[in-house]
């Protein structure tokens, strides 16, 4: 019996032995330069991926260059303090990433970080982040919402370009321009607030917002550039602000609000018109949509002509309706009158000739 159990109880011991669960060596997970402290490649397996704060007793400093680019098995990532930034594409392509956690010491994260992770929902970038690329969370397409850091002043090229789940986003006061594409095809966006400290909006940051009810402008916005809300086909009103001088369409692609088919009153603060490039700023709105202007600004033309396909409508010119091309009051109201009493006349007029032409 002692000989059978010095036997078995070895071998009984080494079946445990492999059948039990090891903690990988996280220093072997990851290829790492030591001179930068740079992670440059996860090689590990694991779906939820912790980085340590050192490997080989060097302090991670950055998550490199596509670091975990296209790595669809990865679920969950943390990221440890002390990391200061996030290169470019890192988490690209990761469609299965649902976590991130990021930590107050990064201070940059580069372009397409972590563009087409389909399955984020949910990031808050902390206020430490003072920098941040373009298209860092392109077609993420089921990212509903996200802390922006109070500190940027730049919101990128197509930083959300086809976030179309996205519902709400909260821009920082201290952000002066709204890059290209910014926002274009976020089709959950229902309404967004533009702050003071706003001045330009470049090509078609809200582009193809077709969901998109309310927007506020900032006061100080000096420049809408080209398309940068055409497609929102459900905008129905838009105020301009006095401080802007340019509207930027053209002759071969879209204007400003071109496309916005909704589209019927556009107030204007400013008695002054603002510098209109090419000929489609408001091209393809709503049927009779006016610009409706400060009582006494003659500088858009009479009322009831047309100033940019749009037709001058003086605040207290009439009522002004917020929607609807039945609402048609003041000169538009005269024209039909007109029109109608001229075809009345024209029809008594070719009956009195037959008539006489009869009596011949």
């Amino acid at each position: 019996m002692k000989n059978f159990l010095r036997l078995v109880v070895p071998v009984f011991v080494f079946a445990l032995f492999l059948n039990f669960p090891v903690a990988a060596d996280t220093e072997t997970l990851f290829q790492f330069n030591e001179n930068t402290g740079t992670i440059v490649r996860y090689i590990g397996a694991d779906s939820e991926v912790i980085i340590p704060i050192t490997i080989n007793d060097v302090a991670v400093r950055a998550i490199g260059f596509e670091a975990f680019r296209n790595l669809t098995n990865v679920t969950s990532v943390t990221i440890p303090y002390g990391v200061t930034s996030i290169g470019s594409s890192a988490f690209s392509g990761c469609q299965n990433l649902k976590n991130i956690i990021i930590p107050d010491s990064v201070t940059s994260i580069g372009s397409l970080a972590f563009s087409g992770c389909s399955s984020l929902t949910n990031v808050v970038i902390p206020d430490s982040v003072t920098s941040m690329g373009s298209s860092i969370f392109f077609h993420c397409t089921n990212l509903e919402s996200v802390t922006l850091p109070k500190d940027i002043t730049i919101i990128g090229n197509e930083m959300f370009f086809a976030c179309s789940s996205l519902t709400s986003i909260i821009i920082p006061d201290g952000v002066i321009s709204i890059g290209s594409n910014a926002f274009q095809g976020c089709t959950g966006l229902t309404s967004i607030m533009i702050p003071d400290s706003v001045t330009h909006i470049h090509h078609a940051a809200f582009s193809d917002c077709t969901n998109l009810t309310s927007v506020t402008l900032s006061n100080r916005l000096i420049s809408i550039g080209t398309g940068a809300f055409s497609n929102c086909t459900s905008l129905t009103s838009i105020t301009i602000p006095a401080g802007v001088t340019s509207i930027l369409g053209d002759n071969l692609w879209r204007g400003a609000f071109s496309g916005c088919t909704g589209l019927y009153n556009v107030y204007f603060e400013s008695a002054t018109p603002p510098p209109i490039t090419g000929f489609n700023a408001f091209s393809n709105v709503a049927y009779g949509a006016r610009a409706i202007v400060p009582a006494g600004a003659t500088a858009y033309g009479q009322p009831g002509s047309l100033w940019n396909g749009l037709i001058v409508t003086p605040l207290g010119f009439g009522q002004v309706p917020e929607t609807g091309i039945a609402n048609i009051t003041g000169a538009a109201a005269l024209m039909l009158v007109l029109i109608f009493v001229s075809a009345v006349l024209l029809v008594y007029l070719l009956r009195s000739k037959l008539s006489r032409a009869g009596t011949k």
